[in-house]
């Protein structure tokens, strides 16, 4: 990928070779450089995202302009995203209902890939995926966001499937943002940004295609030591999103890299110190 080198930007130090798996599928730091107002604002609609999800909030209501700035258009997929995932079934606006575990795998890959698309056409950031192709300077951010997003959301396999009404509402959403792209910044520049989009979805279905998601992983409940995780009465079912902790993480090393020593032992003083608190 090609990565343009800002005015005034500094190389970073020790930026050199990837130093996991992990690193290897994303791009190495190249040029230091202040945050833009796009990618403030992509980080802003992700981080708003994740707290719907996290305090149980429904989106609100649809953007009715669909402005044609970068900055609009984060904002309006981010919401779009959210909508098509987490509203309910019999919602006004119908979409998957998934649950914030599942939910939230999702939306990481429509921000990861519109950060990609409109960092292709800026430069200066490091890529989350390495290897994506060259971009015009001039294409339009606006429709490279839109195309990441939209490209993402009706090409990830999620169970169960998107509704063909979802989809619809999707690709009527798209044709609005790109028409309004195509009055901004000209046909030209829509279509390297339609590109831009296009390579950085593909690039984020390709990596998370097998990444663990929906897998068969489930906990295994203990049959008797005190301290140990089991079922719960009335129904004693088991976690159907288990499989959540077997899927590759986005930004870590590992899924263990942060992980905990245990609970202390019940025969431990701290263990009892704890207890009698």
């Amino acid at each position: 990928m090609r990565v343009r080198r800002p005015e005034g930007s500094q190389i970073v130090e020790g930026a050199g070779a990837p130093t996991s798996t992990l690193d290897a599928k994303r791009g190495a730091p190249v040029f230091a450089k202040p945050l833009t107002y796009v990618y403030r604002t992509a980080l802003v609609a992700a981080l708003a995202g994740l707290l719907s999800l996290s305090i149980g909030l429904g989106p609100s209501a649809p953007r009715l302009a669909h402005a044609a700035s970068p900055e609009a258009a984060v904002l309006d997929w981010n919401l779009y995203a959210i909508e098509a995932l987490v509203n309910a079934p019999t919602a006004t606006t119908p979409g998957a209902g998934q649950t914030p575990p599942v939910a939230v795998q999702h939306l990481a890959m429509v921000q990861g890939a519109v950060y990609d698309a409109v960092n292709m056409i800026d430069g200066g950031h490091q890529p989350y995926l390495a290897g994506l192709p060259e971009t015009s300077a001039t294409a339009s951010r606006a429709a490279a966001a839109t195309t990441a997003a939209h490209d993402v959301l009706v090409g990830v396999e999620v169970v169960p499937a998107l509704s063909q009404t979802i989809i619809d509402r999707l690709d009527s959403r798209r044709d609005e943002s790109i028409a309004a792209a195509t009055l901004q910044d000209g046909a030209a520049a829509v279509a390297d940004g339609i590109a831009a989009g296009q390579a950085a979805a593909a690039a984020m279905l390709e990596q998370r295609a097998d990444d663990g998601r929906y897998g068969s992983f489930r906990f295994t409940p203990a049959a008797s030591p005190p301290g140990a995780w089991g079922t719960t009465p009335p129904a004693f079912a088991n976690d159907p999103f288990a499989w959540v902790a077997r899927v590759d993480p986005f930004v870590l090393e590992s899924t263990s890299q942060f992980r905990t020593k245990g609970p202390n032992a019940l025969t431990s003083g701290a263990y009892t110190e704890e207890y009698t608190r």
